[in-house]
């Protein structure tokens, strides 16, 4: 009687065990499906890669770095993160000894959630192939312990060209200033096709890094991504 009991026991457990794993590869499936789509709504700037980025028109040259990182298990989905130097610590500095993707210091640190992606519906935007992302902001602590997210929201628009024969892919990117609020305004985004689309723009004047609506002008170049591999996410 005792083995029947056992073997009851054994084949009840071997049920659990199956259905706890038939549940965890539907949850990896599903994860794999929000990294996707997030990935599509944020700024194209791949999975892994990382893009040097430079502020344009700017007496005091600024320069950065971009890249969408997942910062598990802090925050379910990638975040857009954002480095550029502070205009205040690099003034008469030598360029050489400035930062990029390899150094990251004296640089402001911004991260964003990407809340969505559309498509303008202006007949130059459209034609221009420009595209908007509407950003949430985050906030972290030292050495990303504590990953935050704040009622504060941005809109990025950006223009994207990629170079087939180098495989380089050069971003112009504007991003608007933060708006605390409950949701994120539509109308964050006015204005900011402006300065994306203007050749003729003045340069800001030395230890300056935004323009007079509180938004940022950017150039980001990097290699283009792989879109056919959708699995880098889950090794970060």
């Amino acid at each position: 009687m005792d083995r029947y009991i056992i073997a009851n026991i054994i084949s009840i457990l071997l049920i659990i065990i199956s259905s706890v794993a038939a549940e965890s590869i539907i949850s990896e499936e599903e994860t794999r499906k929000i990294l996707r789509f997030q990935r599509s709504i944020c700024p194209p700037v791949g999975q892994m890669n990382e893009f040097e980025l430079t502020t344009l028109q700017t007496t005091t040259k600024m320069f950065g770095c971009v890249y969408l990182g997942l910062d598990k298990p802090s925050s379910p989905v990638p975040l857009f993160h954002l480095w550029v130097e502070d205009p205040q610590l690099v003034v008469d500095k030598n360029i050489d000894m400035r930062g990029s993707c390899r150094r990251t210091h004296q640089m402001d640190h911004f991260m964003f959630k990407c809340l969505s992606r559309f498509i303008p519906t202006d007949e130059v935007e459209y034609k221009n192939n420009w595209s908007y992302t509407s950003l949430q902001e985050y906030t972290a602590a030292d050495q990303y312990e504590n990953v935050t997210t704040r009622k504060v929201y941005r809109c990025a628009m950006y223009h994207m060209v990629n170079d087939l024969e180098m495989e380089i892919r050069s971003i112009r990117m504007v991003i608007s200033k933060p708006v605390t609020g409950e949701q994120f305004d539509i109308r964050q985004c006015d204005g900011l096709s402006a300065l994306l689309g203007r050749e003729d723009l003045p340069m800001l004047p030395k230890g300056m890094r935004y323009w007079p609506d509180g938004s940022m002008l950017l150039f980001l170049l990097g290699k283009e991504p792989d879109s056919r591999n959708f699995n880098q996410y889950m090794d970060y």
